[in-house]
């Protein structure tokens, strides 16, 4: 088992100083546009990694639009015998069942997501990259800049952008999206760390880091301000009904937490191709993000030690999801078992 003996040395408060920390934020509300600036000062210097970050599916998904064309990822759909058979309105249908998002990205910092989960594409015909989740959404430039703006006005909140598939790209294409991301962020890019432990937020703002990039390609070997795959595990429920989701989740919290990755935990509803062109007249919000919601805000209750958690349609019933993971870290407990590394980690 690894030792978080590490950290000790960063906590200088009392069991008591503590239990009056955790009493004090118990019924706290926090300001979800600067969540992480409001954070007690104990939890400053924790490992970014022993955060609770809420973060959202298919983040870019409220862009795609039934009036553009198929994405790589929606090729497979756009040759069904099911959607030819739908016709004129086969996009309409699908767009429906594409959109997992409501708000912009920059509304969805606002409402204290914090973790962003990307698909890109190229396009034919077009220099830029862009959003796709079976149809086309906003370019990059578009999504990147919207979270500078916000991250200007922001400086204590540290964004995590995780690309976790890249369609129809050749290594010139990557390197024009790494040059947007360098070029739109500058020096505010963290670069990857040795050390799990240093990657706090009294760290990161000291530096005056405040993006994560985690790239899943190859190209990602050679460069310095990427994290490479290694350093994120996000397994896939691939579930449809509540009931397998919530298994799901139970299962992967029986894992044991690697110390020095990030765990994201998918609280998500994913429906298969069939499922999708079988309900034509209905869409993803209306049929299953309402079964999904109340399946992680019960598996939530309680839970202790989780890192991102993610979801679809983040505004839903008052934000209750980004309300409830940020004030999971007023609610953790910071005894001495936590620091000295009694809690359930191994070495990957």
């Amino acid at each position: 088992m690894a030792s978080h003996e590490n950290y000790e040395g960063v906590f200088l408060h009392s069991d008591v100083e503590i239990e009056h920390i955790n009493h004090k934020n118990q019924n706290h509300a926090p300001i979800l546009n600067q969540w992480m600036q409001d954070l007690p000062e104990i939890i400053h210097n924790l490992p970014l990694n022993c955060l609770a970050i809420p973060g959202s599916h298919e983040s870019g998904s409220y862009s795609v639009s039934a009036l553009d064309d198929y994405a790589p990822d929606g090729l497979f759909l756009s040759k069904s015998r099911a959607v030819q058979l739908l016709g004129s309105t086969a996009k309409k249908v699908i767009c429906g069942w594409m959109k997992t998002q409501d708000l912009t990205c920059k509304e969805q910092l606002e409402m204290g997501i914090r973790y962003f989960d990307f698909k890109v594409a190229t396009k034919p015909g077009s220099s830029d990259l862009y959003i796709v989740h079976g149809l086309y959404g906003d370019s990059m430039t578009t999504v990147l800049d919207s979270i500078k703006e916000f991250l200007d006005l922001h400086p204590k909140e540290v964004v995590l952008l995780h690309f976790q598939q890249l369609f129809a790209m050749t290594n010139d294409d990557h390197h024009r999206l790494l040059r947007q991301i360098t070029e739109i962020f500058g020096s505010k890019v963290c670069p990857v760390v040795p050390k799990m432990e240093k990657l706090t937020l009294s760290w990161l703002w000291h530096q005056q880091y405040q993006v994560l990039v985690f790239y899943m390609h190859d190209v990602a070997n050679y460069h310095p301000f990427l994290w490479k795959k290694e350093f994120i595990l996000s397994p896939c429920p691939k579930a449809v009904k509540g009931s397998e989701l919530m298994q799901f989740l139970v299962e992967q919290h029986k894992q044991e937490k690697p110390l020095r990755k990030f765990v994201v935990s998918q609280g998500v509803l994913t429906p298969t191709a069939t499922f999708t062109l079988r309900h034509p007249c209905s869409n993803f919000r209306d049929l299953l993000v309402d079964s999904a919601h109340e399946v992680l805000q019960e598996w939530l209750k309680g839970k202790q030690s989780l890192n991102i958690i993610i979801s679809d349609f983040v505004d839903i019933k008052d934000c209750w999801f980004p309300r409830t993971v940020v004030g999971m870290n007023y609610s953790r407990p910071l005894g001495k078992d936590e620091i000295n590394g009694k809690s359930k980690v191994t070495t990957e």
